[in-house]
C-alpha cells in the first residue's frame, strides 16, 4: 500500500499546498518498455516489415499508454483529488475539478 506522500501531487503551475508529487517510479518502467516498443516499429519500418504486423505494434503500444495514463490519473484522484475533497479548501477543490474537467474535455 502506497503513503500519501507518495500519492499527493502539487497543483501547477500555482502551488495551493505543499505537497509532494507522487511516486511513479513504476510508470518511468512501463514508460522504457513503450520505448522500446517504438524502437521496434521504426526498425520494423526500415525493415520494410508487413504494413499489418507494424500496425499490431501500433496497437500494442497505443493499450500501453492507455493503461500508464489510467494509473497515474488514479494516484492523483486517489491521493491529490481525494486530498483537496477532505482538506474542505474550496479553492483547492474547484482548482482539482477544472483540473479534471479540463482533462476530460480535451481534444
Amino acid at each position: 500500500m502506497q503513503k500519501n506522500s507518495d500519492l499527493c501531487c502539487s497543483v501547477a503551475p500555482q502551488k495551493i499546498v505543499n505537497i509532494p508529487y507522487p511516486n511513479h517510479t513504476s510508470e518511468l518502467v512501463r514508460l522504457k518498455k513503450i520505448k522500446g516498443q517504438i524502437e521496434g516499429i521504426l526498425k520494423m519500418i526500415e525493415d520494410g516489415r508487413y504494413c499489418v504486423d507494424i500496425l499490431v505494434q501500433f496497437r500494442a503500444v497505443g493499450s500501453a499508454l492507455l493503461a500508464t495514463e489510467k494509473t497515474i490519473l488514479d494516484k492523483h484522484i486517489r491521493g491529490c483529488v481525494q486530498q483537496a475533497l477532505t482538506s474542505k479548501n474550496k479553492k483547492e477543490i474547484d482548482q482539482k475539478i477544472e483540473e479534471l474537467t479540463a482533462l476530460v474535455c480535451r481534444n
